[in-house]
């Protein structure tokens, strides 16, 4: 009597490859490995000092120097300690100045 043939399995199996030949496994792992590159987080990086608050004199001075000479990045300069031109500048553009006119539209407001 024949033997019984086996069931033909439903996926056929790959055969195992053997490794090629031109790879050449690293000798030592931990040299291949690149640390990872750290996230800068705001303001701590590059020697700059961390961001710091305007305090109330720092204002004051912003604004009378902008009603004297006018707000401009060129008048600002140099004339606070510790803070650019620039900084003075966005600083009038972004805090002061929307506040005077804040404090104008309430004043004109009569109820």
């Amino acid at each position: 009597m024949p033997s019984p043939s086996p069931s033909p399995e439903p996926f056929p199996r790959r055969a195992k490859r053997a490794p090629s030949s031109d790879y050449d496994p690293p000798e030592d792992e931990d040299e291949d490995i690149k640390p990872k590159k750290q996230r800068k987080t705001k303001g701590g990086g590059g020697g700059k000092a961390p961001p710091r608050a305007w305090t109330g004199e720092e204002l004051d001075a912003l604004f009378t120097i902008a009603l004297a000479s006018g707000p401009s990045r060129v008048n600002f300069e140099g004339k606070i300690a510790g803070r650019t031109g620039l900084q003075c500048l966005k600083t009038w553009e972004n805090t002061l100045l929307p506040y005077l006119h804040k404090m104008a539209r309430e004043k004109g407001v009569k109820k």
